[in-house]
C-alpha cells in the first residue's frame, strides 16, 4: 500500500489566477491512519448511544446513531476509490474477487459472533427466547435486518444494530456492479457525479414524502436501504470528487473549506448532542445533511494530512479503537445484556451506579473486538490479500 508521505500534499496554496496549474498526479489513497481516528470516534458515538444505563433509554449520547452515518459516507467513500483504483490500473473491474474480499472481511467475525450469541441465549434465556435468538441470527447472517425490523416482521432485541451491516452489504452488491456498468460504457466524472446527486436527492424526497403521507412508521424510513441511500451516496460523491482531482481544487480555496469543515464538526457535534433519531427534522433532510458534513469532514482530514487534528485522529488509541470498530460495532449490543445480570447479582439485586455499568461495558466490548481482531480478523487479512487485483 501507498504510505501517506508518497501522495501529493493538497491544499498548500491558493491558486494562482494566470498561471497554468501543474498536472495533477493521480489520487492515492494508502492507508490513512486519521480515517481509523474517524472511525474511532463513530464507534464511540454508537457504544455511548446504545449504554446499558438503567433508566437512561437513549443511553449516554442521543444522537450516537451520527456514528453508524460517519461509517456510511466512509464505506461510500472508500469502496469508490478502490474500484477506480483497480479500474484505472486494470481497465475492468472484478467483481468476483471484490465480493470474496468483503466476504473474508466480513463474514467470519459476524458468524463467530452470532454462534456465540446463540450459545448464550440458550443457557441464559428461556427456550422460547433462545429460538427467537436462533431466528434472529438467522435474519442477521442473510444481511436481512434492516427489512425485518422495516417492516416489524420479528423483534430483534440485541441483534437490531446488525440493520446498519445489512444496508452496507447491499450497497456491497449493487454498486460496484453499477459502477463497472458506468465505467465501462465510458462515462466521465461529471456524468457520475450527476447520477449520484439524482441518487441522493431521490433517496430524500422519498424519504420526506413517505413521513409526509403517513405510509410508514419511523422504523421504515430508518431501516430501509432505499430510504437510507442517499449517506451512502454522498461518500461515493466524496469518493468521485477525490479520484478525479477536484477535491484537491476544492481544498486550494484553504479558508473557505477550513470553514466549511469547523462549521460541519459543530453541526455533527451538536445534532449528537440533542437529537434522537426520532426527531422529525431528520426525514426532512437532516440526515442528508449530516451525511453533507460528515463528507466535509473527511474531505478536509484528506487533504491536510500534517494537521494537529490529523495527528490526533492518528494517535495509537484512536488507531487502536478504529481497527477495531467492526469488531467492537458487533458484539456491542449483545455484550449490554450479557454484563447487566452479573452486575446486578453482584450487587445483590440493586441497580448498579451508571458509572460502573458504562465503565464495565465499554471494557468489556473493548476486550471482546481485541480478542476479536487478533484471533478471527487478522488471520484472514493474508488470505483475504491474495484477491487483490491490483497493488498501490
Amino acid at each position: 500500500m501507498a504510505r501517506d508521505s508518497e501522495r501529493p500534499e493538497a491544499g498548500n496554496s491558493p491558486p494562482e489566477r494566470g498561471v497554468a496549474r501543474p498536472a495533477e498526479a493521480p489520487f492515492r489513497l494508502g492507508y490513512r491512519p486519521e480515517l481509523d481516528g474517524i472511525r474511532a470516534i463513530a464507534i464511540l458515538a454508537v457504544l455511548l448511544r446504545h449504554a446499558p444505563i438503567p433508566g437512561w433509554q437513549r443511553g449516554v449520547l442521543w444522537g450516537g446513531w451520527i456514528g453508524v452515518d460517519i461509517f456510511f459516507v466512509l464505506s461510500g467513500f472508500l469502496i469508490t476509490t478502490l474500484l477506480f483504483r483497480e479500474f484505472n490500473q486494470a481497465s475492468t473491474i472484478s467483481l468476483r474477487r471484490f465480493y470474496a474480499r468483503r466476504a473474508l472481511r466480513l463474514a467470519p467475525a459476524l458468524i463467530v459472533m452470532l454462534v456465540a450469541w446463540c450459545g448464550y441465549s440458550w443457557m441464559a434465556f428461556p427456550e422460547v427466547e433462545a429460538r427467537r435468538t436462533c431466528w434472529q441470527a438467522l435474519v442477521t447472517l442473510l444481511y436481512s435486518t434492516n427489512w425485518v425490523q422495516a417492516y416489524c416482521l420479528l423483534p430483534m432485541d440485541q441483534l437490531a444494530p446488525m440493520w446498519s451491516l445489512a444496508v452496507e452489504e447491499q450497497f456491497y452488491l449493487l454498486w460496484p456492479l453499477a459502477l463497472t456498468i458506468l465505467l465501462g460504457a465510458g462515462m466521465r466524472t461529471r456524468g457520475l457525479l450527476t447520477i449520484l446527486t439524482i441518487g441522493v436527492l431521490l433517496s430524500a424526497g422519498a424519504r420526506a414524502v413517505m413521513f409526509t403521507g403517513g405510509e410508514c412508521n419511523l422504523e421504515r424510513l430508518y431501516n430501509g436501504s432505499d430510504t437510507r441511500a442517499d449517506t451512502l451516496l454522498v461518500g461515493c460523491i466524496l469518493g468521485v470528487l477525490a479520484v478525479s482531482g477536484a477535491l484537491n481544487r476544492i481544498a486550494s480555496y484553504r479558508r473557505t473549506f477550513a470553514s466549511g469543515a469547523v462549521g460541519s464538526a459543530g453541526l455533527l457535534a451538536l445534532v449528537a448532542l440533542t437529537m434522537p433519531e426520532a426527531r422529525w427534522q431528520l426525514y426532512f433532510g437532516l440526515f442528508t445533511v449530516v451525511a453533507l458534513a460528515s463528507a466535509t469532514v473527511i474531505g478536509w482530514i484528506l487533504c491536510n494530512p500534517h494537521s494537529t487534528i490529523c495527528r490526533c485522529l492518528a494517535s495509537i488509541p484512536m488507531v487502536w479503537v478504529g481497527r477495531r470498530s467492526y469488531g467492537i460495532y458487533l458484539w456491542h449490543a449483545p455484550i449490554a445484556v450479557a454484563v447487566s445480570t452479573p452486575l446486578t447479582v453482584i450487587l445483590a439485586g440493586k441497580e448498579p451506579p451508571w458509572v460502573l455499568s458504562l465503565v464495565t461495558y465499554l471494557f468489556c466490548a473493548f476486550c471482546v473486538a481485541a480478542i476479536s481482531f487478533r484471533y478471527v480478523e487478522r488471520p484472514l487479512l493474508d488470505l483475504k490479500h491474495r484477491f487483490e487485483s491490483v497493488v498501490a
